[in-house]
């Protein structure tokens, strides 16, 4: 009885592996499931979904209201590491620093998910000021995985502020 079970768990298992197969060897064609090929795409169609991503995009980075960011800040202070995390992102995201401190202090933190967590949106909304704070962040790190993580976000942060000054129009002193 036992080895018609495995029997069949291996039987179930090759027919799974050979479907993903078929699958990859579709996609690797170039080729939908309805068969057809990504040259046949209308350039129409492109340019709406190019249009579609950016409403979406530009709806996740609308600003909010000082009423909905006020709501925020007063989430800054709840007791869950969870909410707090969510709150000072949905501020960052929305160009009000409040949350800052909230997620610097999240990086000296016992949890790893919520340093890396907190190191990325740092990151993804970098100062001058902060760079030290991310770099103090990745030497005190002790594991290997995030301290990984957050290098490559804090290059990438030092790169996105150095075009940040390259785009500043070069103000004279009078």
């Amino acid at each position: 009885m036992r080895r018609a079970g495995k029997l069949t768990f291996f039987v179930i298992v090759a027919f799974l592996f050979s479907s993903c197969r078929s699958a990859s060897s579709i996609q690797k064609q170039g080729k939908n499931i309805m068969g057809e090929t990504q040259q046949e795409k209308s350039v129409q169609e492109e340019s709406h979904q190019a249009a579609q991503f950016q409403e979406e995009t530009h709806e996740i980075h609308a600003p909010i209201t000082e009423k909905e960011a006020e709501y925020y800040r007063n989430l800054l202070r709840d007791p869950h590491v969870e909410i707090r995390l969510a709150a000072a992102s949905v501020l960052m995201s929305h160009g009000d620093r409040s949350g800052e401190p909230v997620l610097l202090e999240m990086l000296k933190g016992e949890d790893r998910h919520f340093r890396i967590d907190s190191f990325l949106k740092l990151a993804e909304e970098p100062t001058k000021k902060i760079i030290p704070d991310l770099q103090n962040a990745i030497e005190a790190e002790r594991d290997t995985m995030a301290r990984f993580v957050m290098k490559r976000a804090l290059r990438t942060a030092q790169k996105k502020l150095e075009e940040y000054e390259q785009e500043a129009p070069v103000q004279n002193p009078e």
